[in-house]
């Protein structure tokens, strides 16, 4: 009789679950990127924390405010840096010919076109990939997109605003009291699961931080990589491309290949708005591919074996394989998700199901 009351209040309880999950995602959406925050801000709240001159120290809910404060001075400098280059090229995109944008790149399209009709993939008396380009370009800058993109920017920067404020009170307070969001958590564990709940969350904080500290340790080098080879090379604005190619690079595996195709595209745009229309651009393509070429390399020797294999303590293959699946799953979002929460799905179940073989064989080093 005991037993059918304690599976109705589990039932009942995660229904309750899905439905605040379905109505309120964007309430969880905003608990989720706080406490993110946090633990990316733990660091911060330490030093802080540490900073004590004989009697006087930095109390706790002044550490929250100045780690909060380190945050929008971090991204007021990036937004003072790169809007004014994001401007510029959207300017050059909307105001340039794209008769000289097309002319840049026709002589390896006609070399495509003519490959094309040779091998008879292509129909003769079709558009040329010139003039789809051209149409493409035409179709995507004319009036009404552009009028469509500004309504929707309206509503994405509104509804930024409100994301902002929201996230950093709930941030406040999960810096200012360290268990909060943990102790949220325990409120719904019943009481003989909560020591190891509490186990669990300990060791996933711990495992989670060095993660994402690592993935803003990654993306710094890669940034800084990329922005030099971009700099002997010649290219305008060479940190907003490196910028823009770490941040994609979170992305594993997909990431590397959209940050490189933006990459080119924009580092080619400048040497066309100098006006350098007669230079080599075979050569410069070569030469951009191998600067995103040879970072790459370096990143996956060397950057991601550290970041992935030691911070979360699991094999190179298991990351590849939870990529792959999450990727079939849930697309991009997926693939950026799957790491975290497989170490999250890895401590649960070594602290739940470690009788099982194939538990401990996958958690042996956590």
């Amino acid at each position: 009789m005991n037993k059918i009351p304690k599976q109705l209040l589990f039932l009942f309880s995660f229904i309750l679950f899905a439905v605040f999950v379905w109505y309120f995602n964007s309430i969880l959406i905003y608990l989720v990127i706080a406490w993110i925050l946090s633990l990316i801000g733990e660091p911060v709240m330490n030093f802080f924390e540490k900073l004590r001159y004989k009697k006087f120290y930095v109390p706790r809910f002044l550490s929250a405010a100045l780690t909060i404060i380190s945050f929008y001075l971090v991204l007021i400098f990036f937004l003072m840096i790169f809007v004014p280059l994001v401007v510029k090229e959207a300017r050059f995109f909307t105001n340039y010919n794209i008769e000289d944008i097309t002319y840049f790149i026709e002589g390896p399209l006609e070399n495509l076109d003519d490959f094309l009709k040779t091998n008879k993939i292509k129909e003769e008396g079709s558009p040329t990939s010139i003039e789809f380009l051209e149409s493409e370009i035409r179709g995507f800058l004319n009036f009404q997109n552009v009028n469509k993109v500004l309504t929707q920017l309206i509503d994405i920067i509104g509804g930024f605003f409100v994301a902002l404020f929201s996230v950093t009170f709930i941030l406040f307070f999960f810096l200012k009291d360290r268990d909060f969001f943990f102790n949220m958590i325990l409120m719904f564990t019943p009481s003989e699961y909560e020591g190891r709940v509490a186990n669990i969350l300990k060791k996933v904080k711990l495992l989670l931080v060095r993660y994402f500290v690592g993935i803003i340790i990654q993306i710094s080098m890669i940034t800084m990589l990329i922005s030099g080879g971009l700099y002997f090379v010649g290219v305008e604005n060479p940190l907003f491309i490196g910028l823009l190619a770490g941040i994609w690079n979170i992305v594993p595996y997909l990431g590397p290949l959209i940050g490189a195709t933006i990459g080119v595209i924009l580092g080619l745009s400048g040497f066309v708005e100098k006006g350098a229309i007669e230079i080599n651009y075979y050569i410069l393509i070569f030469q951009l591919l191998s600067v995103f070429a040879i970072v790459q390399i370096l990143d996956n020797i060397l950057f991601q074996p550290v970041i992935f294999s030691n911070s979360v303590k699991a094999h190179p293959m298991e990351i590849f394989l939870v990529l792959l699946i999450a990727a079939t799953l849930a697309g991009i979002v997926g693939m950026i998700l799957a790491i975290p929460t497989y170490t999250i799905l890895r401590v649960i179940s070594k602290e739940f199901f470690s009788e099982f073989k194939v538990i401990k064989k996958i958690t042996r080093h956590l």
